[in-house]
């Protein structure tokens, strides 16, 4: 569910229904939506013959039985594949996924849910309000479902689900029905529940949570106006397990217990122990500052989701700085092997609390390279689509149904494709359980880490590359890029090598940038490569700088080879200004081929040169190959008027150059 921290009852996930959902007539249009052999009841499981309205008391230890819901594989990574329909989870999990190494891929509610504002189900949070336990949604029907299941599990790549067993439907009002043509009402849904299988927390008024500090509140009332299912019912527990038992009859070997927070500890422990099957459950488990009820609580029954993992790489990679990461990330938590980490999921990139695709300064990318490096937790990536509001649902068909993804068409992200995101699932798979060694800092945003003997990852969250000399338990050779190698190969690199001599390497990490190495993917032998292709390091660099202070002047680049002057401003490469005044870019790349220093100045339309302020900046090819990079670059804004002191004495005293630069 989208509850998180004190602030859920305003959550994105799920909206109130009762704004737009249909009557029973919007069934007309379902034929056209799933085709007539959907309409019929999909075989249930369960079946309803008696209520029992009295609270179960005699729970079963669920200490005994954590051990087989506890444990996601050496391969734990999980992709959220948000939305995507069920034809295409399966074609990813057997031509990328697997490839990738992913270990599990979570997908969105498949039960069947409300139509939404429109009559069909546009809106990406009507999965999210169930109206009865068919399998069947917007995504596909049972048979789409079980197949992708079986698809992903023969490729290697385990199912879990998101599963809604919180709370029905948001609906008040006039009656409504399901995308498979299910009636139903708040407190009713014909089959499935009646009135007295529902909270009803207060004497009148609203049932709504008013406050996160009530852990009767937060356990019994209704979260933005859903029906709140009374989990302590033996009835409710039954029909519940029934509905994840039958998911397990599928394949499904995992579950997300959607909005657990909102549901007692003990209730879901109950519900799993009745399922009975190994399986691993992720339980969305906010931590809100403040608030009686903990993701510590819920341990039991599982993984939780570290959703102070994730605010707190939001602080750190926009302002904080990176550096306490080293020490503290994880450590006041829940147990590593309970904990489920995230940068970001399809509820906080909407509400903007956590890093998203939109972040600046490569943030987002940085953020998710340290999170599968690091050691805690059990990752999960967010794979989505492009939206302009917060409710927007994925791309649809006028029918209502959920197009294929297409990765390509700029509607589908697809960031389970990012090379560099597939190559950490690599090194993390290989680095398993190994904790944490070598690690180095440098100021709060340069930090450095090895996993071991089998890799390691450097991160530079600041605007200069990272000139580096850091330690390495790998052995001496030469080892693939993994964050620039787009076609790993264990025994050759697309772009970068990078050679490990002593123990030590020597290399530049880009601005806001990454590298990292392992020994799944080696460019050959430190001291014989002459059977591994071998190419020289050529890399095309686009340069941009911002700086303050608008037009009339000439910003260039100067630096120790002729080209760029040998540090006479005279004789620099001058930038262009771009139209919004404030960003200088090179008409045309650099090709390095070997280290460069340089530094850029402004020169006024009297001839008067200003240096920036700060060590001599450098950029470098690194091992072999092509690469093309664009760095961004912001003015150092203490000034060094030239010829102030500086790390290199370039010009006479009392040199002032033309107002003209030589463009080379």
């Amino acid at each position: 569910m989208g509850c998180f921290d004190r602030n859920s009852d305003r959550s994105s996930k799920h909206r109130r229904s009762n704004q737009g959902t249909v009557g029973l007539a919007a069934g007309v249009l379902l034929p056209l939506l799933f085709g007539a052999t959907l309409l019929a009841p999909s075989p249930e499981p369960f079946l309803k013959t008696a209520l029992t309205r009295i609270p179960a008391t005699n729970h079963a230890s669920v200490d005994t039985k954590i051990s087989r819901r506890n444990d996601p594989g050496h391969k734990d990574v999980i992709v959220q594949m948000f939305q995507a329909n069920w034809d295409s989870v399966g074609y990813e999990c057997e031509h990328w996924l697997s490839k990738a190494g992913f270990g599990w891929v979570q997908v969105s509610p498949p039960s069947e849910h409300i139509t939404g504002r429109s009559g069909q189900p546009t809106e990406w949070w009507t999965d999210y309000q169930p109206v009865s336990y068919k399998i069947v949604s917007k995504r596909g029907n049972r048979e789409q479902f079980a197949r992708m299941v079986a698809r992903c599990n023969a490729s290697g790549v385990r199912v879990i689900v998101d599963a809604v067993i919180n709370h029905m439907t948001g609906t008040r009002g006039s009656p409504g029905s399901g995308v498979a043509r299910s009636p139903f009402e708040h407190f009713w849904y014909p089959g499935v529940y009646s009135s007295l299988d529902f909270h009803r927390c207060r004497k009148s008024g609203d049932y709504e949570i008013r406050s996160y500090k009530s852990r009767y509140e937060v356990h019994n009332c209704e979260l933005l106006g859903l029906a709140d299912l009374a989990t302590e019912s033996d009835y409710v527990r039954a029909r519940l397990a029934a509905y994840l038992k039958d998911l397990v009859s599928l394949g499904v070997s995992g579950f997300r217990i959607d909005s657990a927070k909102h549901i007692p500890s003990e209730d879901i422990g109950a519900i799993l122990e009745k399922v009975k099957a190994p399986s691993f459950v992720v339980q969305e488990m906010p931590f809100g500052q403040g608030e009686p009820i903990l993701p510590e609580e819920y341990v039991s029954n599982g993984h939780v989701h570290e959703f102070r993992g994730a605010f707190d790489l939001k602080a750190a990679f926009q302002g904080r700085g990176i550096s306490s990461l080293l020490l503290n990330w994880g450590k006041t938590w829940v147990p590593s092997d309970r904990a489920a980490t995230f940068v970001v999921n399809h509820d906080t990139e909407r509400q903007g609390t956590t890093l998203n695709f939109k972040s600046s300064a490569n943030a987002h990318q940085l953020a998710t390279i340290f999170l599968l490096a690091h050691p805690y937790g059990a990752p999960s990536i967010l794979s989505s689509y492009e939206f302009q509001t917060d409710s927007q649902g994925p791309p649809q068909d006028p029918t209502g149904l959920t197009r294929d993804v297409v990765c390509d068409e700029g509607t589908w992200r697809c960031e389970h494709r990012e090379p560099a995101l597939m190559n950490l699932v690599k090194f993390r798979n290989a680095a398993g359980r190994l904790p944490l060694t070598g690690s180095i800092s440098e100021g709060n945003n340069r930090i450095g880490f090895g996993r071991g003997n089998v890799g390691t990852v450097l991160i530079n969250n600041e605007d200069d590359a990272w000139v580096v000399r850091a330690p390495t338990l790998l052995p001496d050779g030469d080892y693939c890029d993994l964050i620039h190698d787009s076609n790993l190969s264990p025994s050759f690199c697309d772009s970068f090598t990078i050679r490990v001599q002593g123990s030590r390497v020597n290399v530049v990490v880009p601005p806001r940038g990454a590298l990292a190495f392992y020994t799944g993917a080696k460019g050959g032998n430190g001291s014989d490569t002459s059977s591994v292709p071998r190419r020289r390091a050529i890399t095309r660099a686009g340069i941009t700088i911002e700086v303050p202070g608008g037009t009339g002047r000439v910003v260039a680049m100067v630096g120790a080879p002729a080209s760029l002057g040998s540090w006479d401003p005279s004789r620099g490469l001058a930038l262009v200004i771009q139209p919004d005044g404030k960003h200088w870019t090179l008409p045309s790349p650099l090709q390095l081929s070997d280290t460069l220093e340089f530094k850029f100045v402004s020169i006024d339309s009297s001839g008067e040169v200003v240096w920036e302020h700060g060590p001599n900046r450098v950029l470098s090819p690194m091992g072999e190959g092509f690469v093309e990079q664009m760095f961004e670059f912001v003015w150092r804004s203490t000034p060094l008027r030239a010829p102030a002191i500086l790390p290199f004495d370039p010009l006479p005293l009392g040199h002032t150059p033309p107002p003209n630069l030589h463009i080379q």
